[in-house]
């Protein structure tokens, strides 16, 4: 098998430009050279966000992300960062009401080593229940910090909730506190097996590589993960229109 076509050519706004391929299992791939840097850029993007939870589940695609930056696919813990960390890489994560995306930069020559690192963070989930546990005080503290403590945090909540009375960009990314302690490793691998296809997700790698190579090498470790379709991604319910003014006060000490 073997990536379509010879790639789409793309002009990119800063000028040069990008190839785009998509693999026989729908992994999409973008390529972006820059011959003058010594260092690359790689990101995974997944077409799963807040928008994508269920009432009662809100919060699940940031536990997710949490639980695959530190890789949760392999069986020692802390091995995937090590292994970042023995190449010189900086690596973080995001979650947001549309996506989830892993990214890592660093020195060009180590992207055969990276790739070998994100093909097995594509291929499967393994969840330890005391590294669930961790993650999931990890993110409770998160919340106090940046909702609970937070009159910036809070008023924004309050504000999304306001706006959004139907549709689930009115949830909070982060979730609730009462939904973040609830999650089940069931409702984790069952999250992971609806959203996170290869045909769901955009791989884009950019600076000092090699494009041909680049995507052989992508192929080779990714073309056969499966499985080969994409995640349906459910019709958010339409909101209703607002008529009228809304107001939201918060009350509190500071």
């Amino acid at each position: 098998m073997s990536a379509q076509g010879t790639g789409e050519r793309i002009t990119v706004p800063w000028g040069g430009e990008a190839r785009r391929h998509v693999l026989p299992n729908g992994l999409t791939v973008l390529i972006l050279p820059d011959p003058a840097t010594p260092l690359a850029s790689y990101q995974t993007w997944y077409r799963v966000g807040s928008r994508d939870e269920t009432p009662g589940k809100t919060g699940i695609a940031h536990v997710m992300e949490h639980l695959l930056f530190g890789g949760a696919h392999v069986s020692e813990a802390g091995a995937f960062d090590r292994a970042l960390e023995r190449l010189g890489a900086e690596a973080n994560a995001s979650t947001w009401l549309d996506y989830t995306c892993y990214h890592e930069a660093f020195p060009a020559p180590a992207l055969s080593t990276v790739l070998d690192l994100e093909a097995g963070r594509m291929k499967g989930l393994t969840i330890d229940p005391a590294v669930l546990g961790r993650e999931i005080e990890v993110i409770a503290n998160e919340r106090r910090f940046r909702v609970e403590d937070s009159v910036d945090g809070a008023m924004d909540e309050a504000l999304m909730r306001t706006a959004f009375r139907v549709h689930p960009y009115g949830n909070p990314t982060i979730g609730t506190m009462e939904d973040i302690r609830g999650l089940t490793i069931e409702d984790l691998s069952e999250f992971h097996e609806a959203h996170y296809a290869p045909a769901n997700a955009v791989v884009v790698v950019a600076g000092g590589i090699a494009p041909g190579e680049a995507i052989r090498e992508i192929e080779a470790r990714m073309g056969t993960i499966g499985p080969a379709r994409a995640a349906a991604r459910k019709k958010a319910p339409a909101e209703p229109d607002q008529d009228a003014e809304r107001r939201v006060t918060i009350d509190r000490t500071v």
